[in-house]
């Protein structure tokens, strides 16, 4: 049995304040959604990015988020995948590549190499849990690169992420 859902749950902003200063905020909302009690994504906590200096554009930014806890209620094999539904936009139209961004799990031994974000579904972490209630929290690595797409029209530039969670009996 291949049971999966999928949940959107953040955002990237990018809100540069004035010249020379852009965040990006990464909102989650604070839910959980579950299918059939097997097991459930829980969010736990808002990241931000900020690039404050000239050195942020050019070299990228770069942290470490434990963004999701997965609960798992039965013994199964799991899998975590993204992706983005857009490239960031604002409301002017102007849009910044999903694909300048990278997310990578760093505290799972299954974890796939770093993704590069797109509107495609790509894993990345697998695991089996050996019995009901197994909690797994996920610290991903969300990074950027610098460069000139950063260097655009004050705005906030967002896109959301789902994640899909698939579950299949050992």
């Amino acid at each position: 049995m291949v049971t999966s859902f999928h949940y959107k749950l953040l955002r990237f902003l990018i809100n540069p304040k004035y010249i020379g200063v852009c965040a990006i905020a990464l909102l989650l909302q604070n839910n959980t959604h579950a299918q059939n009690m097997i097991g459930s994504l829980t969010v736990n906590s808002s990241p931000q990015i900020n690039f404050l200096a000239a050195s942020d554009y050019e070299n990228g930014v770069s942290i470490n988020d434990q963004t999701l806890t997965i609960n798992m209620n039965a013994a199964m094999n799991w899998t975590l995948k993204v992706r983005a539904i857009s490239d960031f936009e604002n409301t002017s139209s102007s849009s910044i590549s999903a694909n300048l961004f990278t997310l990578k799990v760093i505290n799972m031994p299954n974890a796939f190499p770093p993704i590069t974000l797109t509107q495609e579904n790509q894993d990345l972490v697998t695991g089996t849990s050996v019995s009901a209630m197994e909690t797994y929290p996920i610290t991903i690595n969300y990074s950027c690169n610098g460069g000139n797409a950063f260097l655009i029209g004050e705005g906030i530039y967002e896109t959301q992420l789902i994640f899909t969670l698939t579950m299949v009996n050992p």
